[in-house]
């Protein structure tokens, strides 16, 4: 390529990379609460993909929206979607045991209707799911879900919004003071623990199996306690859809 051409299509680079990064922000922005998504009355209904197009449930790491919120204390953040979705979160710290969940995309009165009609395409569902550590010795664990986009069978487009986002969250017993470092103790003693360093490319989540998104083991407190947390995603299996996860 020439210098010419290398020149004419920087701009055209620099403007994909912007959009890119614009709806990324989006995204985390619906799911973290900042913006909520409506649908109107007067949207178009669409009609459901073919059975050879219609998409696997997938996950996917966001971890663009992740460094946005570096400093909230933010762990993970991963886009689901083609399935109803149930997330929860075990945790262990310190010997104090807690579930954080789960939440279930079906329960929320704007997801589910009270006919068969009514209820959502399975293959059009998208949405966030964002963990939220505690910062300070208070253990707070905050779960962030939200579905951003939702579609129905022609002819009932008109009868949900098409987004919405809830929070979860639980508080375990404080944590123990810090333990005294050793005299000898250089920075950097305390364990980190362990964690899945996957990258963003989309995993397949089949239907009906809880699968683990991501989990931190072994984790020092400043106590010199453990901690454990792990991220777990379940889409409905075909049973589940039918009687509407409730």
């Amino acid at each position: 390529m020439s210098e010419i051409d290398r020149r004419s299509w920087s701009p055209y680079r620099a403007i994909s990379a912007l959009l890119l990064c614009a709806w990324i922000i989006f995204g985390l922005a619906v799911a973290t609460g900042f913006l909520e998504l409506r649908r109107t009355d007067s949207g178009q209904p669409q009609t459901p993909p073919k059975a050879d197009t219609v998409p696997k449930p997938f996950a996917q790491r966001v971890k663009v929206a992740e460094d946005l919120q570096v400093n909230q204390g933010i762990l993970w953040v991963y886009k689901f979607a083609g399935g109803w979705p149930k997330i929860w979160v075990k945790i262990d710290s310190e010997g104090n045991k807690q579930t954080l969940g789960p939440w279930t995309a079906s329960n929320h009165r704007n997801f589910v209707g009270p006919d068969v009609g009514d209820r959502p395409l399975t293959e059009s569902v998208e949405g966030y799911v964002a963990l939220f550590l505690p910062k300070s010795k208070e253990q707070t664990y905050q779960l962030v879900c939200a579905v951003t986009k939702v579609d129905y069978p022609k002819g009932k487009q008109a009868f949900r919004s098409s987004g919405f986002r809830e929070v979860l969250q639980t508080k375990l017993p404080d944590l123990l003071p810090a333990k005294e470092k050793p005299k000898d103790a250089g920075p950097g003693t305390s364990a980190l623990g362990t964690t899945l360093t996957d990258g963003e490319d989309q995993r397949v989540v089949p239907a009906g199996q809880d699968i683990v998104l991501n989990f931190l083991h072994g984790n020092e407190t400043p106590s010199g306690k453990s901690r454990s947390i792990d991220l777990i995603l379940r889409f409905a299996n075909a049973e589940e859809l039918a009687s509407g996860q409730k």
